[in-house]
């Protein structure tokens, strides 16, 4: 019986044994895991972008009233201008225009503007020099610069400088667009004149209020007359030389009895302003606004003066093709004599812009120094107190 129990005890060792291992052996089998669901990422909204809008240009029709028939110099500069300012508007600005006082004379042009009898004019100061002092300044210095781009530059530095002048057109309810700047003036005579003492008793046609003054120091005579009777007069000897643009000599068909340009550099001034009436520009939407004064500006001082330099070009040409133009020199010698004959007429002007209260001093010197500076040496210098 001790055996027996003794046996069945190693038989249970055993067979607990044999369990362990067993479970040591062979693991229960894994569990089956089922992964979490996918959880759905809805993107986020795309931003709708708007594209910039355009720039907001007024729907409008601008009259335009000039003196001066339309195939004049500056009209012809107003209209390339205008006809870019409608390609670039899309149509939106147009223009309506009334060539060779259709709508008034001259002198009641600055009235038309003030009145807004139309909405622009093309014009020259000097028909009403009492309204407008300032004007056309740079007309008071004998032998300025005949580069118009740099007679351009200058003259809308000095604009900038003094508020004087945008205030002179604000009195008539207008705003300056362009200052157009002519040709250099030239002396066209019936015979060769190559030095000062050629012009000793010579009879020259020009106008204005300054010309005839820096004439007469060189010995010849002024004979004050309208464009319009300047061939009859150089015709029947009662001019032998004439002053005037190579552009408007050709138009009045002068070169016909005056074959000889004497190149003397009576200088380019800015006869021709492009004026706006300030209750049309400030009905004008701001992006318009911007549109017509840069443009206007870069018009005159780079387009314009190109234009208008081809211009001269092409009628000296047809002049020198048609009766023999000759371009003849003039002594830088004797233009510097002549210059120091010519009374200080200049420092009269400043004396008289004084009177009335406008810095004509100062603006006599500035435009003289920017002239320089942009490389242009005066016969002397003027406006000296």
């Amino acid at each position: 019986m001790k055996i027996k129990r003794g046996l069945l005890i190693v038989v249970g060792v055993l067979v607990v044994a044999s369990l362990v291992f067993a479970g040591c052996a062979a693991p229960a089998p894994e569990e089956e895991v089922t992964p979490p669901p996918k959880e759905e990422v809805t993107p986020p909204p795309k931003e709708e972008v708007t594209p910039p809008a355009g720039p907001d240009y007024s729907t409008v029709k601008l009259t335009l009233s000039s003196p001066w028939p339309a195939t004049f110099a500056p009209n012809v500069g107003v209209l390339i201008w205008a006809d870019e300012i409608t390609k670039a508007t899309d149509g939106k600005i147009t223009f309506e225009y009334f060539w060779a006082g259709a709508l008034g004379t001259p002198a009641e042009h600055i009235d038309l503007i003030n009145q807004r009898n139309v909405d622009m004019v093309t014009t020259h100061m000097w028909y009403t020099p009492t309204k407008a002092p300032l004007g056309n300044f740079e007309y008071i210095f004998p032998f300025g610069p005949k580069d118009t781009k740099l007679v351009a530059k200058a003259r809308w530095t000095v604009y900038d400088e003094f508020p004087e002048f945008a205030e002179e057109y604000a009195r008539y309810n207008c705003k300056l667009l362009q200052l157009q700047a002519s040709e250099s003036y030239r002396f066209m005579s019936k015979e060769p004149v190559n030095s000062l003492s050629d012009f000793e008793g010579q009879k020259v046609g020009l106008i204005g209020r300054y010309f005839g003054r820096w004439v007469q120091p060189s010995g010849a005579v002024p004979v004050v007359c309208p464009v319009t009777e300047r061939y009859t007069n150089l015709q029947t000897g009662l001019e032998d030389i004439d002053l005037l643009t190579p552009t408007m000599a050709y138009t009045y068909k002068l070169h016909e009895q005056a074959p000889y340009i004497i190149d003397v550099p009576v200088g380019s001034f800015i006869p021709w302003q492009l004026l706006i009436n300030l209750d049309t520009w400030n009905e004008l939407t701001p992006d318009t606004q911007k549109l017509l004064a840069e443009s206007a500006r870069e018009f005159s001082q780079e387009e314009f003066p190109d234009w208008l330099g081809n211009e001269v070009d092409v009628v000296i040409g047809k002049m020198k093709d048609e009766v023999g133009l000759e371009v003849l020199t003039f002594p830088e010698a004797d233009l510097a004599e002549w210059a120091s004959r010519i009374e200080d007429i200049p420092a009269e002007w400043c004396a008289e812009v004084e009177e009335l209260g406008l810095p004509g001093w100062e603006i006599a010197a500035s435009y003289q120094d920017i002239c320089e500076e942009l490389g242009f040496e005066w016969a002397r210098r003027w406006a000296v107190k």
